[in-house]
């Protein structure tokens, strides 16, 4: 079965953060979905990354680090797509972080899926995010395989949290795959990306 891995970035960072004390996204994104997926006996085909990154003039260290990891990934084969994040009117660039949001990540996202869906290209979409707005991509996409009479099954992968503090997954999805601290020790990537 051919997978498409669809990962949300900031989403995998945070949970990552506070599941298993990661310190920035040290995450390869590659590995990462490479593991599961043979794990499951999938063909890993794409890997697609999405991340909203801030102004370099609001926070320079990080528009770096989104910079050069994209520039990597994107080199490795892995399609990424980043967004300038928006920031709250009136916030000025020596602001808290906390007031900068990602605007239109889910829905390039659910615009990738959906449109690879119509491709026909994938039997797997593994989707690395515990969103719940991307509850609505998932009945796109089974409302799309009755539509084309296609079997198209769809996974999501996040990290494995003690038992009496697990989030769930998104909603409607068919396989929950829960990655632990050990499989995310395996896809680590060594380099530094700040500046």
């Amino acid at each position: 079965m051919r997978a498409v891995a669809f990962i949300d970035g900031q989403n995998l960072y945070h949970f990552c953060r506070k599941v298993f004390g990661c310190g920035y996204p040290d995450f390869d994104v590659q590995l990462l979905a490479s593991e599961i997926c043979l794990q499951q006996g999938w063909q890993l085909t794409q890997v697609r990354f999405y991340t909203g990154v801030h102004e370099a003039n609001r926070d320079y260290k990080w528009h770096h680090f989104w910079k050069n990891k994209l520039a990597a990934m994107q080199a490795s084969g892995v399609h990424t797509f980043s967004r300038p994040l928006a920031y709250a009117p009136g916030s000025s660039p020596q602001g808290p972080r906390a007031t900068a949001r990602e605007k239109g990540i889910d829905l390039r996202i659910a615009l990738d899926a959906v449109d690879l869906c119509h491709q026909g290209t994938m039997d797997v979409a593994l989707i690395f995010s515990q969103d719940q707005d991307l509850t609505e991509v998932i009945q796109d996409l089974k409302m799309l395989r009755g539509r084309y009479g296609r079997s198209l099954l769809i996974a999501n992968a996040y990290p494995q949290q003690p038992p009496r503090r697990s989030a769930p997954g998104i909603k409607g999805a068919e396989v929950f795959l829960r990655f632990d601290a050990a499989m995310y020790g395996r896809c680590l990537d060594p380099v530094n990306y700040f500046p």
